[in-house]
């Protein structure tokens, strides 16, 4: 898996106090094809939930993937450590990167 244009995958804030900020974003440099999914998973790698971005992007801007502290359904997750994996591809290559949240309550 290689290195491509777009820029590393930042998580703020990290840690996430959850009374303070309801939310963890999740920031990235797209480039012209690219394609984002994020997996966060408990440390045990029980899945969370799925974020997806805005489909196929076309420029090479920042752009944010946001995640509301729930799970698939709905419901807030537990303080604790999770492990977001996100997958970018585009239509020549792909990478693969993983950030440790911590979320507290």
């Amino acid at each position: 898996v290689s290195v491509m244009g777009g820029g590393a995958l930042e998580v703020l804030p990290n840690p996430v106090y959850a009374d303070r900020s309801p939310n963890c974003e999740f920031s990235f440099r797209s480039e012209p094809g690219l394609e984002i999914a994020i997996d966060v998973y408990t440390m045990a790698l029980e899945q969370v939930c799925t974020l997806s971005g805005e489909g196929i992007y076309t420029d090479a801007e920042m752009h944010s993937v946001i995640w509301d502290l729930a799970n698939e359904a709905g419901l807030r997750v537990a303080s604790g450590v999770y492990l977001a994996v996100a997958r970018f591809t585009t239509p020549t290559d792909e990478r693969i990167e993983r950030r440790k949240i911590m979320v507290i309550h």
